[in-house]
């Protein structure tokens, strides 16, 4: 039994809808970042965040996720995709490997390695929401006497013109979220899946909705567009739990267990912008 699940829960993943043109904007790809958990000197898939601004000062990124990739995390990496103009950089000057300030790159792997303390991360108070500041440094380099900027990566935050409030989320109309769901899209380079679902529930008294469509480990963090401008993220799905379900652990033998077994209803748990925004504007200031 545990085998069909797992079997229906692979081919729900790679039939993947298609996106079309009117809910998705390649730009979105530069916003949305892998976040990675450090254990034992390993660097460990686990789960989506994406980048917004300072708005008072857009200089200063903003990277926003959900709270409990952090929970006990005093340090977090962000791993993105390189700037192809950066690794010929580094293919010119022969360097494999180079760490400049909070910054590591390894062939196509581009991590910054972030430090969680009061001065620059925050959570909402009671939603599944945290944010944190980020800082991308500046590699100059001379050619023929002219001082020239490398660009470590092609990342981009959200500006104000794309973000859609609350009370303009239209019910049934068109999404799509972006993220990592089992870690697909971050083997080697940063690559996330993008996902196309529609809004199935707005209830007017909650704090959250539903989207239609099947939201997995990875995709915690994930953020949500509707035509072309951020209205949420994801923070997980919603499911049921079946109890007593009498089921064979090992088919090589004659021995059976009774577990319960956790539904995922195809229905992706989202937060509007609304609240994330809060968090963002209290970081800023």
């Amino acid at each position: 039994m545990k085998t069909i699940y797992l079997l229906s829960t692979i081919i729900s993943l790679l039939i993947i809808g298609k996106v079309n043109a009117q809910g998705f904007d390649e730009q979105m790809l530069k916003t949305t970042v892998l976040i990675e958990k450090i254990e034992n000197n390993k660097f460990i898939n686990h789960g989506t965040g994406f980048i917004m601004y300072n708005y008072n000062n857009p200089s200063e990124l903003i990277v926003v996720s959900c709270a409990h990739l952090f929970i006990n995390k005093k340090v977090i990496s962000v791993r993105v995709t390189p700037d192809p103009s950066f690794i010929q950089y580094l293919e010119k000057q022969n360097i494999k490997g180079v760490v400049i300030d909070n910054v590591f790159v390894v062939d196509n792997f581009v991590r910054f390695v972030v430090i969680l303390d009061t001065n620059n991360f925050r959570k909402h108070p009671t939603l599944d929401i945290a944010a944190f500041k980020f800082s991308i440094p500046v590699i100059s380099h001379e050619v023929d006497s002219i001082e020239t900027y490398i660009n470590f990566t092609q990342l981009a935050g959200i500006p104000k013109s794309m973000i859609k409030y609350r009370n303009e989320i239209k019910l049934g109309g068109e999404s799509c979220f972006i993220g990592f769901p089992y870690g697909l899209g971050s083997t080697e380079l940063v690559e996330p899946v993008v996902r196309l679902g529609s809004v199935a529930w707005l209830p007017k008294n909650l704090d959250f909705y539903l989207l239609d469509d099947f939201s997995y480990g990875g995709n915690s963090g994930s953020p949500i567009f509707q035509n072309s401008k951020l209205i949420g993220m994801v923070i997980g799905h919603q499911g049921i739990t079946i109890k007593n379900i009498l089921n064979q652990p090992d088919t090589s033998k004659l021995r059976f267990e009774v577990n319960d077994i956790d539904l995922n209803l195809g229905l992706a748990k989202c937060l509007y912008v609304d609240d994330i925004m809060k968090v963002v504007n209290e970081i800023s200031n």
